[in-house]
């Protein structure tokens, strides 16, 4: 076989022109947004993002932010859906929140898994 036919082979996994795009200049979620401090307008940090959960049947994603607590303790997960997020020149931001915002949210425990 010659690198022609190489090249012209189709498997069901191959990556297409618009995917290798995406790869490229995408977010990488683990590397961007996980641990990474929330912050609100004004800079101050009100949560850190400790997941993100993608929906499975349409394009909804939401953050899971750590909020409350000192040191660690005492935290707890609010659910944001992640379109309320902006870049910004504090890293992550939701520009309409304050740490009182999120703390009147309820509070996010993941579901049970079912068999």
């Amino acid at each position: 076989m010659d690198n022609q036919d190489k090249v012209t082979i189709h498997t069901p996994f191959a990556i297409s022109p618009r995917g290798a795009e995406v790869l490229a200049t995408g977010w990488s979620v683990r590397k961007e947004f996980i641990g990474e401090p929330v912050h609100d307008a004004n800079g101050q940090e009100i949560g850190t993002v400790d997941d993100v959960i993608v929906g499975r049947e349409d394009n909804l994603i939401f953050a899971i932010v750590g909020i409350g607590g000192f040191m660690g303790l005492g935290t707890y997960d609010v659910a944001i859906e992640f379109s309320r997020f902006k870049l910004g020149k504090y890293g992550l931001l939701l520009p309409d929140a304050s740490k009182e915002t999120l703390q009147g949210l309820p509070q996010f425990v993941y579901p049970k898994a079912t068999v």
